[in-house]
């Protein structure tokens, strides 16, 4: 029933729009006008397609070389500093190409005096840095969860045999192999599909291409027939990262045996690590400095706050509603997924293909279902943009239950089934206390990332309403000012907020659970 429900509220919105730009396709004289887009607009997506080939590549090197420079902390109670990267996922990109812009303004200022120098404030090359680094958590996180994936003996059978970097090169990447095509693969992804970075940087990039189609002409088939070479691209690459994806959710890159040797590298790769590790600290503190740096009053940053009110009431509305519809989707499915099967890898695409779904084309699809009459009490109001974001994320929230129940004995969830209780008590008793971690990490997750949501909220949002996203974008291209720097802190902060205090409670679980290992304390 719950997959049933979530095919439905997924996929009939494309059905339907597909259906609709066929039919209109059909009907029109010349079908000429619809293919010719098409090709006059082959070299924007193959320029989009190395622009996240390149945006990936260098994103999951650099993770490698922060990852193995970070090993030292791959197992133990302080290896949760590690996951403190993470919180910045939930920074939109165009906040870090906002702080960058602004260190490239300051260079050009610098330099104004010098002849024959120059810093490029617009460009590829300034996007693919903004970019890079917006996603570098990501990349980060992905990468140490696939050196923990790999068993210890093996490296240290391998180390009794050959040097260090052999059994590193031989033996550690080809393990981790599936999970960094995994990550390179999503982080493909997410450049393809986001618009928000290159459009600041003055570049066009394909998903912007069907933004623009629709917004010119209304036309749903125009918009439709646009999108699909780019939704081919992005069922090839979910299709190419698919296997990672399952071992991440499925595997046990947790937590595993630590690793009695670490290894050691040549001179000229700790190098590159420590090169790697510096770029990574600029990512933290540039954006900080920046915005902090614009914001330095704060009774300005709150009266621009003040102002902001009614996007800020909106957003976190969109956000609480989805984080939460968005767990009534993800727990029966993730707990359907317990067990695995032979044709499992196609529930783990349906899971998936949102994430590959163009943001644009998901708000098309939803103005084409409910843009009627009888529903506008859907249409007309902020609903449609929680819809929006429960389509873009709740897979999110699927992968995240996922792992956490994976990671409980299935003997605890058996267990339950002997006691002569209803299954509402059962699960709000006995399943319900088990979940409670994943639940609350993944309603925090899919929170912070509607948050953060442009590509969709931008054409589904009714008239008269805006987001504190929409809010802060639509400004940046008049030029930075206090007023938008003070509502990026506050989408900068949120989640560093958050992620500290998840760090707290797990630090509290983890010792707690030291302790029962010990036989020192049972619970």
């Amino acid at each position: 029933m719950t997959w049933a429900l979530y095919l439905f509220f997924v996929f009939l919105p494309l059905i339907l729009l597909g259906l609709k730009a066929t039919s209109a396709a059909f009907s029109q004289s010349d079908l000429l006008t619809l293919v010719l887009p098409l090709g006059r607009r082959g070299i924007v997506l193959w320029n989009s397609t190395l622009y996240a080939l390149s945006v990936g590549g260098f994103t999951v090197g650099l993770a490698i070389l922060v990852s193995t420079a970070l090993w030292r902390w791959g197992q133990g109670r302080w290896a949760s500093l590690c996951w403190l990267l993470l919180a910045f996922l939930g920074v939109p990109p165009y906040i870090h190409a906002l702080a960058w812009s602004e260190v490239l303004r300051s260079v050009q200022n610098l330099l104004a005096f010098s002849d024959g120098f120059s810093a490029p404030a617009s460009g590829w090359g300034v996007s693919w840095w903004g970019q890079s680094l917006a996603l570098l958590p990501l990349a980060i996180t992905l990468t140490l969860i696939g050196f923990g994936a790999i068993e210890g003996n093996l490296v240290e059978a391998a180390l009794l045999l050959q040097s260090d970097w052999r059994t590193f090169w031989k033996i550690v990447l080809p393990l981790a192999s599936p999970t960094l095509r995994a990550a390179g693969g999503l982080i493909f992804l997410f450049s393809l599909l986001d618009y928000s970075v290159p459009l600041l940087f003055q570049r066009n990039v394909y998903s912007l291409e069907i933004f623009a189609e629709y917004s010119a002409t209304n036309q749903v088939e125009r918009a439709f027939f646009l999108a699909l070479p780019l939704l081919l691209i992005c069922v090839l690459v979910l299709l190419f990262s698919l296997r990672g994806i399952r071992n991440i959710a499925l595997g046990r890159g947790w937590g595993g045996k630590e690793w009695q040797n670490r290894l050691s590298f040549p001179h000229w790769f700790t190098y590159l690590q420590l090169v790697a590790l510096g770029i990574t600290a600029l990512f933290v503190f540039v954006p900080l400095f920046v915005l902090g740096t614009q914001t330095q009053n704060p009774t300005l940053f709150y009266k621009n706050l003040l102002v902001a009110q009614s996007e800020i009431r909106s957003s976190f509305t969109i956000m609480l509603v989805t984080a939460v519809t968005s767990i009534f989707f993800a727990l029966p499915i993730a707990f359907s997924m317990r067990t695995q099967h032979k044709l499992d890898w196609i529930n783990w695409f349906l899971i998936l293909l949102p994430i590959g779904i163009p943001p644009p084309l998901i708000g098309i699809g939803l103005i084409s279902l409910w843009n009627h009459p009888t529903t506008q009490w859907m249409y007309g109001e902020i609903w449609i943009a929680i819809l929006a974001a429960l389509l873009r994320f709740a897979s999110v929230a699927i992968l995240v239950l996922i792992v956490q129940v994976r990671r409980i004995q299935p003997a605890l969830f058996e267990a339950d089934t002997f006691f002569n209780v209803s299954p509402l008590r059962r699960w709000g008793m006995i399943r319900l206390p088990l979940l409670s971690p994943g639940i609350l990490f993944a309603a925090t997750v899919v929170g912070i990332l509607t948050l953060g949501e442009l590509g969709a909220t931008l054409i589904v949002i009714p008239a008269g309403k805006a987001t504190l996203t929409l809010r802060i974008y639509n400004f940046l291209h008049y030029g930075a000012n206090e007023s938008v720097a003070s509502l990026c802190l506050l989408l900068l902060l949120l989640p560093i907020f958050a992620a500290i205090i998840a760090l707290v409670l797990s630090s509290a679980v983890y010792s707690r659970w030291r302790l029962d290992q010990h036989g020192e304390r049972t619970t």
